[in-house]
């Protein structure tokens, strides 16, 4: 039987973002039919919010409190901080999304994904760019690999075996502690991760397990629309879905984002579970 281990990293920005940790976990234990071992790293939520989250009913998630960090550089310092916690699931298939996604379907395709890739499962946002934001010494290099992707790789979402998993997390260490320490700011682990992946063995094929809202196809369910034909999941249901939190949740930009919401898609899942 597979070992299976689903995290976040989770900060309440604001009092909104509450909402995003609800729709992640309520959506993964229903719709995304996942009874396995859930964790969320805490970079800052309330004992009251904590409490609830532990003792949620359908399957409550583990919750580790990590060092207290600016928000503003989170999601560069949680592919380090959590590494000691992962190296404790030997053997396990691990991965990680970000707490604005939440699942519409069954996510089990992605465990095989893991189980049959030698390095990662990601997820390449075709036609996209992500700017440069490491040493100057690597930006060649950089735009190179970029263009031979034809886009970037999502930070939001990387998955695969517990050993190639954390090789890649401790590869991101050594940058962030090393030559790029200098140039961190938000957004580095997203040219990060573009920069280090490689396409002779991990898998960029997993956009469908967090469909940023651009990528996304409006209607009964949410279908993948990723600008390229090619794409072996195009025009199929989108596993993961996410929202782009960041920029929108808390302010006036979140209305805009209301059709993509797991709360509004599935009202009487979101009452009966939060």
């Amino acid at each position: 039987m597979r070992k299976t281990l689903i995290y976040t990293t989770f900060y309440v920005k604001n009092v909104s973002y509450e909402s995003l940790i609800w729709e992640w976990l309520i959506s993964l234990r229903t719709l995304g039919k996942y009874s396995g071992e859930l964790l969320i790293f805490d970079y800052g939520m309330s004992e009251e919010l904590i409490d609830k989250l532990l003792n949620f009913k359908l399957g409550p998630p583990k919750i580790i409190k990590l060092p207290q960090t600016d928000n503003h550089v989170i999601s560069n310092r949680r592919n380090i901080d959590v590494i000691p916690h992962l190296e404790q699931y030997t053997d396990y298939l691990i991965a990680h999304f970000d707490a604005d996604i939440w699942f519409q379907r069954d996510i089990s395709p992605l465990w095989q994904d893991c189980s049959t890739t030698e390095g990662v499962v990601v997820g390449k946002e075709v036609g996209r760019s992500c700017r440069f934001r490491g040493p100057e010494e690597e930006e060649q290099e950089y735009t190179e690999k970029q263009n031979l992707l034809g886009g970037f790789i999502f930070g939001g979402f990387i998955a695969g075996k517990q050993k190639p998993y954390l090789a890649k997390l401790k590869h991101m260490k050594t940058l962030f502690e090393g030559s790029w320490k200098p140039t961190i700011e938000w957004g580095s682990d997203q040219t990060m991760i573009t920069h280090i992946i490689d396409p002779l063995v991990d898998n960029l094929e997993g956009i469908i397990y967090g469909l940023s809202t651009y990528f996304c196809e409006l209607g009964e369910t949410i279908k993948c629309k990723c600008g390229d034909e090619n794409y072996q999941h195009q025009g199929k249901e989108g596993i993961g879905v996410h929202v782009l939190a960041f920029a929108s949740v808390g302010n006036e930009k979140e209305d805009l984002y209301t059709e993509y919401r797991f709360k509004h898609r599935y009202p009487e899942l979101w009452k009966k579970h939060q």
